[in-house]
């Protein structure tokens, strides 16, 4: 067979799979109809969402070219990833694929021109209809969504509209959702600083929100940072596909990480005190080696279970016992009280990317910054001195004591709440308390306390997290004798616990066993925690919100 020229083709399912599952959340998908608005020079851009029973209308319309010829509908609406030329005023625009998103979610009427272009990827797959239209300048876009996203990704319209304000937050022209304008001008606000590529905010929220010419691509942990704030590009950075990320090679986010790491320097020169993160990613830094020893030594930054913090130059003198036990864990506070042995948290060793043996966790790190005869003098003691835990808390003797209410955390008081008013404790009383030997303990009649670090290590998210806590009420509620200090299991605990047991009744109010209630218990305590969670979210965001707005002079410009 002779040599045969041939080039590589796409089947038309998989374009209609690239449209359908390119699509990550609605907001996204509006986020790709504003952007083009803005590179078709618009100067406004109107954002709207309708409900009309259990449907949902959403409209994007704009005040740019449109599309104006017929070979701009085949080349640029009908064409997928039709290259674009150097004459386009095209910003964020790389792959020419971003309307797959709005086509994604519903029924897609694209009025534009003196075109009316009709997509129903959902019934009509890749086939569309083209009709004439009443001339009309810039463009509108309706979609008849496929689902009501009211209520099922979104608790509200005000949420929607929230979420798609985080995106277009410092775009260039006005971007309105319902009237209300969503952006700020970022030559308009006051920053930290700026510079030919970009601007920065630094020092307000818990992570370091970055835009892409003032489009979110994403938000970066604090503790990676080392900073918190918001950085808006002045020039176009390299994403990935989905535009949620910035490829560490693209030479404009280079230059800006230059000036992040020259301010969270700063702040540690400016500052004797760091914040958790913070703390980290100085930890951190020293590990890869860009950070001087001699200028954070004497910084707190490593965390004890009590959340204090210790030099490492303190670490560094320690001759005694160290070890790594769980936040918060009664005997390591014990422990440390006593003077008897340092407590660090025992999540410091992954934070760091540490696998080995944890008590050559210092001395690896002070590899990055020793030298040798540094290392083998001032650091190479502190594997000999390091104990597992197990090992110090065996020295503790039993004790029991029940919290008194001003002692209980807000989750403790909420499930104590939840817990005492079920009709299957037998007029026994639900308590928290402390032990360091005891998971729970009871009285046999009036009360059944549970061990604070016990409740701790529930996750009571899952079924499995409220087995575990209502298995031990049931094996509590089996005795009848005082369990505190001794604990024997006799042959009428033995037919108690059984009897409890074989008789669940799911759901029956009238039920005596604590097990038929663990799934009303389960859906109480997520209820409320997504309730308070969500109280505590909107607070905390409207605190960062109005600390930022105030830095930038947002708050000052509306007056």
């Amino acid at each position: 067979m002779s040599q045969e020229q041939r080039t590589l083709t796409m089947h038309p399912k998989l374009l209609l799979d690239v449209i359908q599952r390119q699509a990550g959340t609605l907001e996204k998908a509006v986020l790709e109809g504003v952007m083009n608005a803005i590179e078709a020079r618009a100067n406004t851009v109107k954002i709207s969402l309708k409900e009309k029973g259990n449907k949902a209308l959403l409209s994007i319309v704009d005040d740019g070219r449109g599309i104006t010829t017929r070979e701009e509908v085949e080349l640029f609406f009908e064409q997928f990833g039709t290259p674009h030329e150097e004459s386009e005023n095209k910003i964020w625009a790389q792959f020419r694929m971003g309307r797959g998103q709005l086509f994604a979610f519903g029924k897609n009427i694209w009025r534009t021109g003196p075109f009316k272009m009709t997509v129903d990827v959902k019934n009509k797959g890749l086939d569309w209809l083209l009709e004439k239209n009443t001339r009309s300048k810039g463009c509108k876009i309706e979609v008849e969504l496929y689902q009501n996203p009211i209520g099922y990704n979104y608790p509200s319209i005000a949420s929607f509209k929230e979420r798609i304000q985080e995106l277009v937050r410092f775009v260039s022209i006005p971007v309105l959702f319902d009237g209300e304008q969503l952006n700020n001008d970022p030559k308009e606000l006051e920053w930290t600083c700026k510079d030919k590529n970009a601007y920065y905010l630094f020092g307000v929220g818990e992570e370091l929100k970055v835009y892409n010419l003032g489009v979110y691509v994403h938000s970066i942990p604090s503790y990676r940072s080392g900073v918190s704030g918001i950085v808006v590009s002045k020039k176009q950075l390299k994403v990935n596909f989905a535009r949620n990320d910035v490829h560490s090679d693209c030479p404009i986010w280079i230059d800006m990480n230059k000036v992040i790491i020259k301010n969270r320097k700063k702040t540690r020169q400016q500052r004797r005190s760091l914040d958790k993160s913070e703390r980290l990613s100085t930890l951190i830094d020293l590990r890869d080696g860009v950070e001087d020893y001699d200028e954070v030594k004497n910084i707190g930054l490593v965390h004890d279970v009590n959340g204090r913090v210790v030099t490492l130059e303190k670490i560094r003198k320690h001759k005694g016992a160290w070890t790594f036990a769980k936040h918060g864990d009664i005997i390591a506070d014990k422990l440390m009280q006593q003077g008897q042995a340092l407590c660090f948290d025992e999540k410091l060793p992954e934070s760091l990317g540490f696998t080995g043996n944890p008590g050559r966790l210092f001395y690896w790190l002070a590899n990055a910054f020793a030298s040798d005869w540094d290392l083998e003098k001032n650091w190479s003691h502190l594997e000999g001195c390091f104990k597992p835990f197990k090992e110090l808390r065996k020295q503790f003797n039993s004790s029991y004591s029940i919290l008194t209410s001003q002692n209980l955390t807000t989750t403790e008081k909420r499930i104590l709440a939840i817990l005492n008013k079920m009709p299957c404790w037998k007029g026994r009383e639900i308590h928290i308390g402390l032990s360091m030997t005891a998971a729970g303990w009871t009285d046999g009649a009036s009360y059944i306390v549970i061990e604070r670090s016990f409740l701790d290590g529930l996750y009571l998210n899952s079924s499995v997290g409220v087995g575990a806590l209502f298995a031990l009420l049931s094996h509590e509620m089996a005795h009848d004798i005082n369990t505190a200090g001794s604990h024997t299991h006799g042959e009428e605990f033995f037919r108690n616990f059984h009897d409890m047991i074989m008789s669940v009744e799911s759901g029956d109010w009238r039920s005596e066993s604590p097990m038929a209630w663990m799934s009303s218990f389960e859906y109480q305590i997520k209820r409320s925690r997504i309730e308070d969670r969500r109280i505590n979210e909107r607070d905390k965001k409207e605190k960062q919100q109005a600390k930022a707005d105030k830095k930038l002079g947002i708050a000052a410009k509306v007056k």
